[in-house]
């Protein structure tokens, strides 16, 4: 009886790539070697045919694996949580409240908080990399051997704007205009304290692995990395609390709160850097704008709204009606003109 073989179908970013590198991304599980028995004893075959380790696969044009290949393939997955959300129905469910973008090149979640952006350390079953790969993988386009990913940085209780690539040119176009410095990236974040007027934060930054703190000085410090940060006071109960806008020219680990902490003004909870008037910090990764519309990720601006749970807080700290007048879209809007036109 002949073998059953199974098809797996290249994707754009497949195009022109080797069999054996293809067959490597897509089976994580297997060994080099096992690949290359696979594709000599014709276990892998393209139109019927063996070929080469060196052969380019061509996209749309399927790749046909002997089922007991596969099977050995997929054995050694873990059972964690990422693999009972593997079917479309569980992973869209789950990402689809926090989805505020989605081409075929690039998504964008509202991140919320307590959920970290990468596994690892006994987090996989709730990180949203393994989620956003299960999810990707269900669209009849899904290449295999390109890995979406993320694309920035948010700590795992910071909210907004997250980023991932779809596609190998969404990646490369992304993150071409992060490189550039041409984006512009915009928080809200609630201080500790009165901040009365803007301020440019300027410092040079050190990270502790150790203790996983970054240290914000305005001196020159050895082997520190220097970070630029544009505060807007937004809204202020006079004494306590400072909403603020900030718009991070740099894009350092823990930026915003070790600089905070460092001008005197901490993020409001945020314990790590030394306040605790709050249970919880608030950081959210409001907005994202480009110089211009790009027409390969087909935008120019995208905002997150602020959740929920953090309107809560804001409302038991500022009235209502102050706060919708400050938070609002248009005042949102009217602030990041006045930062960008001003540079404060």
């Amino acid at each position: 009886m002949e073998p059953e073989y199974l098809s797996i179908l290249p994707g754009r970013d497949d195009e022109g790539k080797r069999i054996d590198a293809v067959l490597r991304r897509h089976f994580t599980n297997l060994p080099l070697s096992r690949i290359y028995r696979a594709l000599r004893s014709g276990e892998v075959r393209i139109a019927g045919k063996k070929v080469p380790p060196s052969y380019r696969v061509s996209s749309g044009a399927p790749i046909d694996v002997r089922a007991s290949l596969a099977a050995q393939a997929a054995a050694p997955r873990a059972t964690t949580a990422v693999s009972a959300l593997a079917d479309a129905a569980a992973t869209a469910d789950t990402l689809n409240p926090m989805i505020v973008w989605e081409t075929e090149h690039l998504l964008a979640l509202n991140k919320p908080r307590g959920m970290p952006v990468q596994g690892g350390s006994g987090l996989e079953a709730i990180a949203l990399d393994g989620l956003v790969r299960a999810y990707l993988a269900h669209r009849t386009n899904a290449s295999l051997s390109f890995r979406p990913g993320p694309l920035n940085r948010l700590d795992r209780n910071t909210t907004g704007l997250l980023f991932f690539s779809v596609s190998l040119e969404g990646a490369h176009r992304f993150l071409a205009h992060l490189q550039s410095g041409s984006s512009r990236k915009f928080y809200l974040a609630l201080l500790a304290g009165n901040l009365a007027a803007p301020e440019v934060w300027q410092d040079s930054i050190v990270r502790d692995h150790t203790t996983r703190k970054s240290q914000a000085s305005s001196n020159v410090v050895e082997n520190g990395k220097y970070a630029s940060t544009h505060v807007l006071p937004l809204l202020s109960d006079g004494r306590r609390f400072t909403l603020a806008l900030c718009r991070i020219v740099t894009g350092r680990t823990h930026q915003i709160r070790a600089q905070a902490a460092a001008h005197g003004y901490p993020l409001a909870g945020d314990r790590k850097y030394g306040d605790s008037r709050l249970p919880e910090y608030l950081l959210h990764s409001l907005r994202l704008e480009l110089p211009e519309y790009d027409p390969i990720l087909r935008f120019r601006s995208i905002t997150a709204p602020v959740a929920e749970r953090q309107l809560g807080i804001l409302h038991e700290l500022f009235p209502a009606a102050t706060l919708d007048e400050a938070i609002g879209d248009s005042a949102i809007d009217r602030m990041i003109q006045r930062q960008l036109s001003s540079d404060l």
